[in-house]
């Protein structure tokens, strides 16, 4: 459960930091998560409403999040040192970045493969591997109770 938190938890930071680049960027403030949901979903999404397909581009990431925050504390079980985990978070965050950005979304989206530049993206994703790198916190508050 911890991990699952911790996973939870990254990806909203991502998605804070999603936000806070459109801002700065001068974009939509949810252009980035309506592009992954159309890609994902396809256009059609946008028949429904524009809020539906920025929401659902949040709980895409916010579950991809929590899945790999479960995975990520699966194989570590809590015995690497904080210090290992510091760098095994990102790489895992960068080696998700690679396989949905890189090989699925343009293979298999539906027309829209760039959610957002890829420098952003990958900033993006470092931040969800280093917020990630607390789990063993996480873990550590589950366990005392």
């Amino acid at each position: 459960m911890a991990g699952l938190e911790t996973g939870v938890l990254a990806a909203l930071g991502m998605l804070a930091y999603h936000w806070l680049g459109s801002i700065v960027g001068g974009v939509g403030i949810c252009q980035h998560l309506e592009r992954l949901s159309v890609a994902v979903f396809g256009r059609q999404i946008y028949q429904v409403s524009m809020a539906l397909a920025a929401s659902s581009g949040a709980a895409l990431l916010v579950f991809w999040g929590g899945v790999i925050g479960a995975a990520f504390a699966l194989g570590s079980r809590g015995k690497w040192a904080a210090r290992r985990l510091l760098l095994l978070g990102p790489l895992v965050a960068l080696v998700w970045y690679y396989l949905a950005y890189e090989l699925w979304l343009p293979h298999f989206g539906r027309g829209v493969y760039w959610v957002a530049p890829r420098r952003v993206l990958v900033l993006g994703h470092v931040i969800f591997g280093l917020l990630l790198s607390l789990y063993p916190r996480a873990l550590r508050r589950f366990r005392t109770g």
